[in-house]
């Protein structure tokens, strides 16, 4: 569970690295983010736009945490919707 909660407010400089093994094993989320595809070539290309998406949105809060006691990560936290992406510092995707 990650913990935390220092807000970071402008995305600026932060690259979202999403590849393609992580997105697979996430798939199951993809039905959150809007995407209705299969696991193929075009549905996980759907999925990492509807990440970085909600990560772009305005209405999605940036947040400093930490998952499992030590991790750091940034969440991108939707105000509204309740979707919740979860990468490293560096910017590769870890979970959503």
């Amino acid at each position: 569970m990650a913990s935390g909660g220092a807000d970071l407010g402008a995305r600026d400089a932060f690259l979202l690295k999403l590849h393609e093994e992580q997105l697979r094993k996430k798939f199951k989320h993809a039905i959150e983010f809007g995407v209705r595809d299969r696991p193929s070539r075009s549905g996980l290309e759907a999925f990492a736009a509807a990440v970085r998406a909600h990560a772009a949105d305005g209405d999605t809060v940036v947040l400093r945490a930490t998952f499992r006691g030590n991790l750091p990560v940034v969440l991108f936290v939707g105000r509204t919707n309740n979707l919740m992406v979860m990468a490293l510092e560096s910017g590769l995707f870890l979970s959503c």
